[in-house]
């Protein structure tokens, strides 16, 4: 009897150590809005204290639907400024990644530079943003992209950004059939078990591309980012966002 209870103790241990970033998705009790806000996502969202982020899982019989938000703007600048996948890992199945914004190796914009915290804390900028900026890339696991269309278009994807509450909101939504065009790769999740991966681009190559252009950048030095800017100030943005979470699907 002594063994077993201690055999229950080692198992219970094990998976108080491994589930902290395991996740049961919910089903959502009404239609699901992609709109940037998180009126959808009330007390289903899971805060990560380390990477100072919260994250949702939903899906229902059609979608697959995620929800990352955060209010340390060093990151939300880091996204918009190196590009941001979700990378979706199934078992025993294909990888593809969802990625919007797109990465590019040109100066980032001036707008998500900006150190004034009543500017860039704006619902309006990632509006101006988005108006520019419409066109997402669905990848394979050697970053190749597979498929590319715009935002709006029938693909059974949608993407909604917004700022609410003092929090950046990115909230994506995934089919797991072909709605429209034949040739839109589509995630298959033959055993409802798959890890997903939260990634922005590296800050090494940001530095590479544009040393100057950054508040504190100046030098041209690895971690020029972090230190003090032209007014004394630190921004200290991340070298990068990888966050992996493990899912059970209904």
């Amino acid at each position: 009897m002594k063994r077993l209870n201690l055999i229950i103790v080692i198992i219970s241990l094990f998976l108080s150590a491994c589930g902290s970033n395991s996740y049961l998705s919910k089903i959502p009790q009404s239609k699901m809005i992609i709109d940037g806000k998180l009126n959808d996502w009330s007390g289903d969202l899971k805060y990560i204290e380390d990477d100072k982020a919260a994250i949702g899982v939903k899906n229902d019989q059609e979608f697959l639907y995620l929800c990352y938000t955060t209010a340390e703007r060093n990151k939300i600048m880091l996204i918009f400024t190196s590009g941001f996948t979700v990378w979706l890992k199934p078992e025993n199945s294909k990888t593809l990644g969802f990625q919007f914004p797109v990465r590019s190796h040109d100066e980032p914009s001036g707008n998500f530079r900006t150190r004034k915290r009543s500017v860039f804390n704006s619902a309006l900028l990632i509006k101006k943003y988005l108006k520019n900026h419409n066109e997402f890339l669905i990848l394979n696991d050697d970053n190749f992209p597979l498929y590319g269309a715009k935002l709006s278009g029938n693909t059974g994807y949608s993407l909604g950004l917004g700022y609410q509450s003092g929090k950046f909101i990115y909230e994506l939504k995934i089919p797991f059939k072909t709605f429209s065009d034949k040739h839109i790769p589509i995630v298959k999740i033959p055993n409802k078990k798959l890890e997903i991966v939260f990634e922005s681009g590296e800050l090494e190559s940001l530095l590479l591309g544009s040393r100057s252009s950054f508040p504190g950048g100046r030098g041209g030095r690895r971690g020029g980012l972090g230190a003090a800017g032209p007014r004394g100030g630190n921004f200290n943005i991340p070298e990068k966002i990888e966050i992996s979470i493990y899912v059970n699907l209904n």
